[in-house]
């Protein structure tokens, strides 16, 4: 992806983030395998068949003693936690690329039509605007690609960051160590990150025309010809159309829903955890 980078030009600040992110899944998928195993030889509390022992992911749900076949349950978790890792980490990494390749195209779209109103040249403010009809293909084509793959990794993120409530009131009433608690709110916390690598960037894609924008109302576009300004209108009349990147046709990606999905999550802790005192209160009277 490297050479790819570089051939298609991203900026810079982007290839980083992307290093980064591989770099955070790396850690974080490790953390997820070798903590909970850490975790049950060294504590005398945790038995072989403890059900909280892979609070994460628990795959193969067998109440069993023997050691042989806790440890193919073991396998089977830590192979599950990598592949959702690696599948993460190709979504969030290709999709970054791509912004970067959107924000890339649509700098030098800017750059042409700056340099078409400096030499009052036509024909480069046309083949911008061609260039502008084919980033709009480009966006097209990729909603269609990466839709249903953010839409089922948002889903998934959400759902398990409301859940994580339940774990946060079993801690509360005992029932699960705070040690655990603790691998808990930290994949509560990736599937976080994951959201918020989706509604960031999905934000950056709805800013991406205000850079043409500033650059078409910073020139007296009104002092060329009438074919001129006919072709200014032409591509101020597609700017002014936000680049908007849904997911189910339902939710626009940007920092709004973010929000909005932490609201809810907290709002379902406090009914939850208002309900159980409510319940205590019954039974002591």
């Amino acid at each position: 992806m490297h050479q790819y980078s570089i051939r298609m030009g991203i900026p810079d600040s982007y290839e980083s983030k992307i290093n980064l992110i591989t770099k955070y899944h790396m850690i974080a998928s490790n953390m997820f395998v070798i903590f909970p195993a850490t975790y049950t030889i060294l504590y005398d509390s945790v038995r072989i068949g403890d059900p909280f022992t892979f609070p994460y992911l628990d795959v193969l749900p067998i109440q069993t003693d023997n050691l042989t076949i806790y440890a193919i349950k073991y396998l089977a978790y830590a192979i599950s936690v990598y592949i959702a890792h690696i599948e993460l980490c190709f979504i969030n990494t290709t999709f970054i690329f791509y912004v970067g390749v959107l924000k890339q195209r649509l700098k030098t779209i800017a750059q042409t039509i700056r340099e078409a109103f400096v030499e009052n040249d036509e024909q480069k403010f046309k083949y911008a605007i061609i260039q502008h009809q084919k980033l709009l293909t480009y966006f097209d084509t990729m909603k269609k690609v990466f839709t249903k793959p953010i839409l089922l990794s948002m889903s998934f993120n959400a759902l398990y960051f409301g859940l994580t409530t339940s774990f946060v009131i079993q801690a509360i009433q005992g029932y699960i160590n705070q040690v655990i608690l603790s691998i808990c709110i930290a994949s509560s916390a990736a599937a976080i990150i994951n959201i918020t690598i989706y509604t960031f960037y999905g934000s950056v894609i709805l800013d991406l025309h205000d850079e043409i924008l500033r650059v078409l109302f910073d020139n007296a576009f009104f002092f060329v010809n009438k074919s001129f300004k006919r072709s200014v209108l032409i591509i101020m009349t597609r700017v002014t159309i936000p680049l908007q990147f849904t997911v189910g046709y339902i939710f626009f990606i940007n920092l709004n829903l973010l929000l909005k999905i932490v609201k809810i999550s907290y709002t379902v802790l406090n009914v939850v955890l208002s309900s159980e005192t409510t319940i205590k209160s019954h039974k002591l009277s």
